[in-house]
């Protein structure tokens, strides 16, 4: 909302004679209460306090309040009328030019913004937020080289930040517009390592992938897009077109020449959008070759996009029987379910080939997968059970044994992971993941730091750099009271992944108890916002709340 200020009136308006101590005071009651309201909100008030300091020309630092005032209730072209007392008396001011600076470009004075952000950022090249903008400034100026060159001095000079990922991410578009592909997607794997939750960050990052070629990377990029953007039909039958092109050259499938131009005939129509047709075209083409991979999978995209979805499952289901250790059949499941088929549907087809071959591994794997997605821990954790005893694979193993301890830590089934443990303790000796999960369990919820520190050293001299087996030896230290051994390492692994919350969470309570309340604070408040659950946000709140009140007295 804007407020109609009448600048003349503020400078005129005259109160009572006063004395001078009496003025002095009037001058710094006035501004206080600007102030207060202005931190209130209380728009009207505020105003009239500033009005009333600037009568009684209170000194340069009322000025300072009404600017800010400006500012806050969007009144940018009062701002610009103030040029002689900004250019004057807040000329090394950064804060202060920042706002004019911003002001002149939003009253179509873009010109002299521009040359005023370069100006502040040649001065201070740490500000964040001049850089950003002048480098905004540099790209409408079609100076990219420019831009660049802001972008790397900031990232050079101050300490790397959470938020430091959006630089990144502009100097990938940068690199993009100059058709430095290369240099883009190293721009942007480093700003998707700094924020791995940015969806258009991993949007550029599937479609540079893909236009490289590396069909796999572009998929694991569309996925997190999606997981993290929610539903995009386009982009979902976008990406199983992807998928299912990379399983087929992972196949390395050649086709005879009569069944290639069938193919090609159906992809014509289906590329036209001719699905019926397209169907008809590509089930002739399976008939004349039924071992033809790539005619299977166009019929599952051509049935996905007549949103014929229990007819895709029934095919896919009747592929999986003729040809049981396929993994083609269950991997395109698993991809139907994320193209917006009903996860429901997708459970109902794999429990049906389950039914008909009961020793077969793959449904399993797969069942196991879905029931952890639909958060139905039971079914989940029996299926685990089942593929653990079902391969002698190490890997897999080691997978399912995390994966199944995990689930009991989380669900508090604490007698269940020592069960497991122990029925398999020979076997995890080198699974670094599952020490660390036992580590960490010993020494949050039974404070044996004894038995903790064993399993933690362990983990680590399998995996030294694991930041989560890091966490762990840090909390051990941080119950054992050595909070500035804790300190060093939470601080270290919070910089190599600031948003996970888990290690957030750790750092705020270590500051705390050293008693550096500023940045146990800060780190709270980082880690709200990266907190999803409403529950656990509003008791992160009222500690917030609880520190802050602390940190007052």
């Amino acid at each position: 909302m804007k407020w109609n200020l009448v600048l003349t009136a503020a400078f005129m308006w005259s109160g009572s004679l006063h004395t001078e101590q009496g003025k002095i005071a009037d001058q710094v009651h006035s501004y206080l209460m600007a102030n207060y309201k202005h931190f209130d909100k209380q728009w009207p008030d505020a105003l009239k306090f500033y009005k009333r300091a600037l009568a009684l020309e209170s000194p340069v630092f009322a000025h300072k309040g009404l600017i800010h005032f400006l500012h806050d209730t969007n009144n940018d072209q009062l701002i610009v009328q103030l040029k002689s007392v900004i250019e004057t008396s807040f000329k090394d001011d950064m804060d202060i030019m920042f706002i004019y600076a911003q002001a002149l470009a939003n009253t179509q004075n873009e010109e002299a913004a521009d040359k005023l952000l370069i100006t502040l950022n040649q001065k201070d090249k740490k500000n964040q937020e001049i850089a950003f903008n002048t480098a905004q400034a540099y790209i409408r100026r079609k100076e990219p080289e420019n831009a660049i060159k802001v972008i790397d001095a900031l990232l050079d000079i101050a300490p790397r930040k959470p938020n430091h990922f959006i630089f990144h991410f502009m100097k990938a578009q940068i690199y993009l517009s100059l058709n430095k592909q290369k240099e883009a997607l190293a721009s942007l794997k480093t700003s998707l390592e700094i924020q791995p939750r940015f969806e258009k960050g991993w949007l550029l990052h599937a479609l540079l992938e893909e236009k490289a070629g590396r069909l796999e990377e572009a998929i694991k990029g569309y996925t997190n897009f999606l997981d993290l953007a929610g539903p995009n039909q386009e982009i979902e039958q976008h990406m199983m077109g992807l998928a299912f092109k990379q399983k087929i050259m992972d196949k390395n499938v050649t086709t005879m020449s009569e069944p290639v131009d069938c193919f090609n005939h159906a992809l014509r129509l289906f590329e036209e959008q001719k699905y019926k047709q397209s169907l008809a075209a590509i089930e002739q083409c399976i008939v004349q070759d039924s071992a033809n991979l790539e005619a299977k999978m166009l019929k599952i995209q051509i049935l996905t996009a007549l949103n014929e979805i229990p007819e895709a499952l029934a095919t896919l289901k009747d592929w999986a029987l003729q040809e049981p250790t396929h993994s083609l059949w269950y991997n395109t499941l698993h991809l139907l379910y994320r193209n917006g088929a009903d996860i429901q549907l997708v459970i109902k087809t794999l429990h049906e080939i389950e039914k008909q071959q009961p020793d077969n591994l793959l449904p399993t794997l797969y069942l196991a997968d879905l029931y952890l997605r639909t958060q139905s821990t039971h079914a989940a954790t029996g299926y685990l059970k089942r593929a653990l005893h079902a391969t002698n694979d190490e890997k897999l193993q080691a997978a399912l044994l995390f994966q199944l301890g995990a689930l009991y830590y989380d669900h508090k089934q604490y007698k269940q992971l020592k069960e497991l443990y122990r029925k398999y303790e020979t076997a995890v000796q080198n699974n670094a993941l599952f020490l660390n999960l036992m580590a960490y369990y010993y020494a949050t919820k039974e404070k044996n730091l004894e038995t903790s520190q064993l399993l933690v050293a362990k983990a680590l001299n399998l995996d030294a750099r694991n930041p989560h087996i890091l966490d762990t030896q840090a909390t051990i230290y941080y119950h054992q009271n050595e909070i500035d051994k804790a300190l060093e390492i939470f601080e270290k692994i919070a910089e190599q992944e600031p948003n996970d919350d888990t290690i957030a969470k750790h750092l705020a309570h270590a500051y705390y108890r050293k008693g550096n309340l500023a940045k146990a604070t800060s780190t709270l408040e980082h880690l709200i916002t990266l907190t999803l659950d409403e529950t656990k946000q509003k008791e992160l709140q009222q500690l917030l709340l609880t520190w802050n009140q602390e940190q007052k007295k």
